[in-house]
């Protein structure tokens, strides 16, 4: 599957911490499909020299494409008009983005869109979505949502691209429910939380971090990590700070993070002379912030309106406790006095007393972690694919029932004969030189056959494990030879693919396949009229526990759950994960509780 990323909120090369998060969510996603990223740039005529805000700094310097981390990402500049202009800024937005991506469409045939962003995010890609006509998956964010204020154009372009997406994704059960009193239909929202990149936000030793920045071992440290902005509740933070300070109370506050709201902060601490309490950082990079976390006892946010802020979730992953207001989606996260205290907005003595008792109290910082790892972005993406996933081909699904009903199982087959008692387990897209041994293992293990869709490029690499399927009594199917999704693909291409493969596996084994499985089961004309042409069994499936979707075994079993598995099921499974393996012997031991056994495709015909 192919799925173009459209926001503004996205690192550069020259901002390479600003949105952070969308690139580790992107990033990760791209392990489960092909991805490019069209992240605009605002811009106006002199902007470098008459705003103050970072974004505008750079703008113009950006390079206009560059790749991150493996990631194809695009810099448009596009018009806006500050404070004035921001009605407008939607349609500039759109106006930038949908010629370069008529242009894109030529080598990039993407399936899905993703938009990050309410708006103008969200609002020029439906708008492509609708041109285009292809489905829309919009994620909001929380500030997107909760600071509309009373901007009747913003909203009522928000509430049209939310409309008009197949699918809105948002950060908690509070913003959707937000989302909901908007008017649109909750079945359509999917609440998933974000995730932490655990290899960076993980527990450091206290007094080594402390070492490292310079802090003495005793002092009370408390820790902000985000925006300087009017929402964040920074001025009753501070005040927080002055009242713990009157009462003589030891301690520092330390802010990471810029804004708007730089100057005037640093000018209320002055005038409460808290310079010695109270210290700005200015931006740092992920691992800095790690450290900080670490070294301190205690972050705290005061925010007046959230949606889930990540640095929650990073500093849970630290084992440091969280001091926070009630705000958006935080209550969600912090469900226990065991990770943290929460406490009302906008209340600076309720915010003062919280931090006292935190700084108080020995914490667990073991059981606050094991809360942190409970957020990943393996986890997340996981989830988001499914969304994706579902809304990109459900009205394939509906051509393909129709398909399956008008052609022989001799042709096309996604179940076998009820009367057969006998289910197939197939496992696509191997040989894969960590997966598939431990598969066959479990298989030899339970005296099973299965059938294997191969990749051609794979067996070619390892042919040694392609003869051990074979050996050990296994059924191979042809699944292509790049593994690439169809789309675009000229006839002849395709024909190369399945030729290929062919002979792959009769130079190995010494006999041809009868079988063939698409890539991504995509069902088309191309790829059913060659396979019928060469006399191949075209063969689907009926059961998909979405093994590729899963980071745990558990999930597996509970996909499975859904289905009434009888005689004659063919289930999809993949020989390129560990969930699969760990899932395996359950899979194995629950269908044989159903007094059905196994055998291959073929059995089963």
């Amino acid at each position: 599957m192919k799925i173009l990323v459209i926001t503004h909120i996205f690192p550069n090369h020259l901002e390479p911490t600003g949105g952070i998060f969308n690139k580790y969510q992107v990033r990760a996603l791209a392990e489960y499909c092909e991805i490019k990223v069209i992240a605009p740039i605002p811009w106006f005529p002199g902007c470098g020299l008459f705003s103050k805000k970072v974004e505008f700094s750079y703008a113009g310097k950006v390079m206009a494409k560059e790749t991150m981390d493996g990631l194809e990402v695009m810099h448009p500049l596009y018009l806006t008009i500050p404070k004035i202009g921001r009605f407008l800024q939607g349609a500039f937005y759109f106006l930038r983005i949908l010629p370069l991506i008529l242009k894109m469409r030529k080598r990039f045939k993407f399936d899905a869109i993703y938009s990050t962003w309410a708006y103008p995010d969200s609002f020029a890609a439906a708008l492509i979505s609708k041109i285009l006509s292809k489905p829309l998956v919009a994620k909001v964010h929380g500030s997107d949502i909760n600071e509309l204020g009373n901007s009747f154009c913003k909203r009522m372009m928000i509430r049209f691209a939310l409309s008009n997406a197949e699918r809105i994704v948002t950060v908690s059960l509070d913003l959707k429910n937000k989302i909901c009193q908007m008017g649109i239909e909750e079945s359509k929202i999917s609440a998933i939380y974000n995730g932490v990149n655990r290899e960076v936000f993980r527990i450091l030793p206290q007094s080594g971090c402390r070492r490292e920045l310079g802090i003495g071992p005793k002092e009370n440290i408390i820790l902000f990590v985000g925006n300087l902005k009017k929402v964040k509740g920074l001025s009753f933070l501070i005040e927080a700070v002055s009242i713990l300070a009157r009462k003589g109370e030891l301690l520092r506050l330390y802010i990471i993070g810029t804004g708007p709201l730089e100057t005037y902060l640093k000018t209320l601490v002055e005038k409460k002379s808290l310079q010695r309490q109270i210290i700005f950082l200015g931006v740092r990079s992920p691992e800095e912030i790690a450290i900080w976390m670490n070294a301190s006892d205690i972050l705290t946010l005061a925010s007046i309106n959230e949606g889930v802020p990540n640095v929650i979730l990073e500093a849970l992953s630290c084992g440091r406790p969280v001091v926070a207001t009630k705000a958006g989606g935080i209550p969600e996260i912090v469900s226990s006095r065991d990770y943290g205290i929460l406490t009302e907005s906008g209340d600076a003595k309720s915010l003062a007393s919280s931090i006292d008792e935190a700084l108080s109290r020995d914490w667990d910082r073991e059981k606050i972690a094991e809360r942190g790892k409970s957020f990943s972005w393996d986890k997340n993406t996981s989830e988001l694919y499914k969304v994706i996933y579902d809304v990109s081909f459900c009205e394939k699904n509906i051509i393909k029932d129709i398909i399956l009903h008008i052609f022989p199982k001799q042709f096309l087959i996604n179940r076998g004969r009820p009367s057969s008692k006998k289910v197939a387990l197939t496992f696509d897209d191997g040989p894969d030189e960590r997966f598939t041994g431990p598969i066959l293992d479990i298989l030899r293990q339970y005296d099973i056959r299965a059938t294997f869709f191969i990749v051609g490029s794979k067996a070619e690499k390892h042919p040694e494990i392609l003869k051990r399927i074979t050996s050990e009594g296994h059924e191979i199917g042809n699944h292509g030879y790049y593994h690439g999704d169809g789309n675009g693909f000229r006839w002849s291409s395709i024909n190369d693919e399945i030729n290929r493969t062919q002979s792959i596996i009769k130079d190995v084994t010494g006999k041809s396949s009868g079988l063939f499985r698409a890539p991504y089961g995509k069902l088309n004309i191309y790829y059913l009229g060659l396979a019928l042409i060469k006399g191949l069994t075209y063969v689907l499936w009926s059961v998909d526990p979405k093994d590729y979707l899963a980071w745990n075994a558990s999930i597996i079993m509970e996909n499975l759950e859904r289905f009434r598995i009888r005689g004659g099921d063919i289930i999809l499974m993949h020989d390129r994960l560990q969930s699969t393996i760990d899932a395996l012997p359950k899979v194995i031991q629950k269908i044989r509780h159903l007094d059905l056994e196994f055998g291959t495709v073929k059995d089963i015909q």
